[in-house]
């Protein structure tokens, strides 16, 4: 981690201006990528709940100006021990990761000098269409990275992942050339968002379907679909930067 890649992340949405179930994604991708590279499985369900819970609350209420791209840093660096001493991943770990991070000389000195910079330049707040087509590039690269990982590991992929998230994850694969579902696997996974949405609308008076986009569930199936052909024929997905 250095400089460079402070200001690149700090440049990206400050968590307080997601939704909170949208930084709560943010979060439980981020705490399962740090698992991944610790090469330790996550917790039972109920406890890495209530991890992404506490995290998720933690940084709403100390942090909210961090953004998701730092917390990707933080995540990284932690692991690797260039914030503290403690790399696996645990509450206690991971506040003391983010607290470290963003009392850090170098994000202060990283930030003062990019903000002098941009004073000096006149340079306008607003992202350019370079700047965000680059930050949406290193989300996908990122996703599937993450998602492939998990489902090599798990076979499967966590229902807690939003929708939209894996939807944005299989438009980069599909971009890049690294997947290419057939006629019939588009078919089949309309069939199964289809049959999924019919089991929601039953529960819709518990409260359980709050909303539901179909394109985003039939991608979905679909990046599993593709996942599995890769699995199956013992092939490894390599995203390159």
């Amino acid at each position: 981690m250095d400089s460079l890649d402070i200001i690149y992340a700090a440049k990206g949405q400050a968590m307080n201006r997601y939704v909170y179930d949208d930084a709560k994604e943010v979060v439980r991708i981020n705490v399962d990528r740090a698992y991944t590279l610790a090469e330790i499985p996550v917790p039972d369900a109920p406890i890495y709940e209530q991890i992404v819970n506490d995290v998720t609350e933690k940084i709403m209420r100390s942090y909210g100006y961090m953004t998701s791209q730092e917390l990707a840093l933080v995540c990284e660096a932690g692991v690797a021990g260039e914030l503290t001493g403690k790399t696996r991943p645990t509450v206690a770990a991971i506040f003391g990761w983010i607290a470290s991070y963003m009392a850090s000389e170098l994000r202060r000195e990283a930030i003062r000098s990019y903000r002098r910079n941009n004073m000096s330049s006149g340079e306008r707040k607003d992202y350019s269409l370079v700047e965000r087509e680059e930050m949406n590039r290193r989300a996908e690269v990122r996703g599937l990275r993450l998602l492939w990982e998990e489902f090599c590991y798990t076979g499967t992929l966590a229902p807690e992942h939003l929708d939209g998230y894996c939807a944005m994850v299989f438009d980069g694969a599909l971009r890049r050339g690294i997947i290419a579902p057939t006629a019939q696997q588009w078919a089949q996974a309309k069939e199964d968002a289809r049959l999924e949405y019919r089991r929601l609308q039953g529960v819709r008076s518990l409260g359980v379907l709050m909303d539901y986009t179909p394109e985003y569930k039939v991608k979905r199936y679909l990046l599993v679909m593709c996942f599995k052909v890769y699995q199956d024929a013992g092939r490894e997905i390599v995203v390159n930067d």
